[in-house]
């Protein structure tokens, strides 16, 4: 039999007549952005429709008739003519507004006792209706995190798949000529000292454009894997735009972004190099044969010639094919991407100016804001003292949230009256006072009396959670009132206490209590600063308190901080 291309104005008439026609061993559902509808077309006729001869449904948002996928159409129907096998091709196009009408029609097109496989790409969580619609029925579910906001997000996906389901993830399919040269390499003897003992890695990555995330998923995908192999613990990462590190427990992990090479795809891997103390191993794309990868081992004294190996990475079905090929869930898959999801984070978002730093850490915390309000009716933040702050303060205005619905809260205090220069709730209150603030809403701290008993007080406030809490840095990386090698830093019960401070007895939240605020905001300004910034970035020490806060976005004016 040949294939055919079935409409979407042909879909009720497919519907009434499914139980009479003879399909393949499968249906493949394939919920697919615009930009690739053509990507996964190719895919299924170069490489899938021989050995799955199934039914394709091809999902797709909006309207995609231009030249090369309507050629795109008609290599599919020649070459499922050619393979003598029956192909039968999909194609729905849906508008945002009729996801979920359709999503609960999908599954009429499963057939009884056939595999059913969905593959799913999710930037946030718009087509969360057909995963919710069809993952009941399939029988391998497969995701794409390369061009996902957040691995995070495929984590939690996977984890809402019913357990006599497999899962797979396209982004890790994606390096699996990478992995399988590094497999042969790295199991050679001569190899072992830098395999057993290696202290850096970098990765080099093609740059993406606009399709992927800022730090590809097969580059942390490949960090991770050989981090595992290595028997390595990660400790923290620094994000900065395109580059990442992964600090573990004995070395280090450098991914970024390399110089282009037009004809790979977006993120794949360019260059490798795992240094140890004695050797160093190199992984290299040819620029001018992308397809051929070469690798060389250097020494103190003397190098070896570099090995050739062709990759077969650059045909983008294979991927898919590998994935449908799956009997069940890849557990190194899954281990490296929950450890990747798991590893805190320091991210750092570097501005032009002082004044941009401001306006972009002012532009989030209204987006959580209003985040916050719409999903729980209140929106729960702690500010910071200091001078740094007063400007962001002045720069909020009333149309920017409803302020009524602001809970105001403070995360650190001298032991001083309310109307003393010194007190940081004075300070703000003044830069905050043209907005429409609630006073019963406004929960200073009262540090000044019996600082002991009303610390536990305001502990009870902040519970159960706060939705942003801003912090300062000082030039000696103290946080909070939190100062260097303070007894405050062994606090692990208490959310907030009563601490020594500069010239005043001090109220704070301890390091414990960060772990209740959903986002945390550093706000780092001056040249002065950039020193000490780069110790907190780059380690987690109690001589600098501000690096022992994890999952924070630190905000600041200061470019190409040192290290990071």
């Amino acid at each position: 039999m040949t294939g055919e291309w079935i409409e979407i104005r042909d879909i009720f008439k497919l519907l009434s007549s499914s139980a009479q026609r003879i399909i393949g061993h499968s249906t493949i559902f394939v919920v697919a952005k615009p930009e690739d509808h053509l990507y996964y077309l190719e895919s299924f006729t170069k490489n899938i429709i021989t050995d799955y001869p199934s039914r394709y449904v091809l999902i797709k948002e909006e309207s995609n008739a231009d030249r090369e996928f309507l050629k795109a159409k008609l290599t599919f129907l020649e070459t499922a003519k050619g393979s003598n096998r029956f192909c039968e091709f999909i194609e729905i196009e849906f508008t945002p507004n009729q996801k979920d009408r359709l999503a609960t029609s999908l599954s009429k097109f499963a057939l009884p006792k056939l595999d059913v496989f969905l593959v799913l790409w999710q930037k946030d969580e718009e087509h969360k209706p057909f995963f919710d619609a069809l993952k009941n029925i399939a029988t391998r579910v497969i995701f794409d995190s390369e061009y996902s906001t957040n691995p995070d997000l495929i984590l939690q996906y996977i984890q809402q798949v019913p357990k006599r389901a497999s899962v797979g993830d396209l982004s890790y399919t994606r390096a699996f000529s990478i992995r399988e040269i590094l497999i042969k390499e790295l199991t050679a003897p001569q190899l072992a000292p830098v395999i057993d003992k290696f202290h850096t890695l970098k990765i080099r990555y093609n740059p993406c454009h606009y399709k992927c995330s800022d730090i590809p998923i097969q580059a942390l995908y490949l960090a991770q894997w050989l981090a595992i192999w290595g028997k390595l613990t990660p400790l923290f990462k620094t994000n900065q735009y395109n580059r990442t590190k992964i600090f573990y427990d004995q070395a280090r992990a450098i991914i970024e972004e390399g110089e282009s090479v037009k004809e790979l795809g977006e993120g794949k891997i360019l260059e490798l190099e795992m240094v140890g103390p004695t050797h160093t191993f190199l992984l290299q794309r040819d620029k001018t044969q992308p397809s051929k990868i070469l690798t060389s081992i250097k020494g103190v004294e003397s190098s070896s010639a570099p090995a050739s190996f062709n990759t077969d990475d650059l045909q983008i079905g294979l991927s898919l094919m590998r994935q449908l090929q799956y009997d069940q869930t890849n557990q190194v898959q899954l281990e490296a991407l929950k450890q990747l999801c798991e590893i805190p984070f320091k991210r750092i978002v570097e501005c032009s100016s002082k004044e941009d730093a401001v306006l972009n850490l002012k532009q989030r915390i209204i987006y959580e804001g209003q985040k916050a309000i719409k999903q729980k009716g209140v929106f729960r933040i702690a500010l910071s003292g200091g001078k740094t702050p007063m400007d962001l303060y002045r720069s909020f205005k009333p149309a920017d949230l409803d302020w009524s619905k602001v809970l105001v809260f403070f995360s650190d205090e001298r032991q001083v009256a309310p109307d003393s220069p010194e007190s940081n709730y004075k300070n703000a209150i003044e830069a905050l006072q043209h907005l429409p603030l609630k006073p019963e809403n406004i929960h200073r701290m009262v540090a000044e009396k019996d600082a002991d008993t009303n610390a536990y007080a305001y502990e009870r406030l902040i519970k159960p959670y706060l939705d942003v809490c801003l912090l300062g840095m000082g030039g000696d990386g103290h946080t909070l009132s939190i100062f260097p090698n303070s007894l405050a830093l062994e606090e692990k019960e208490r959310l907030v206490i009563p601490a020594p401070g500069l010239n005043h007895e001090r109220m704070t939240f301890s390091l414990e209590a960060l772990k209740i605020c959903k986002h945390k905001f550093f706000l780092v300004l001056g040249e002065e600063k950039r020193e000490i910034l780069t110790k907190v970035l780059s380690e987690k020490s109690k001589e600098h308190p501000a690096s022992l806060v994890l999952g924070a976005d630190f905000y600041t004016d200061l470019k190409g901080i040192n290290g990071v």
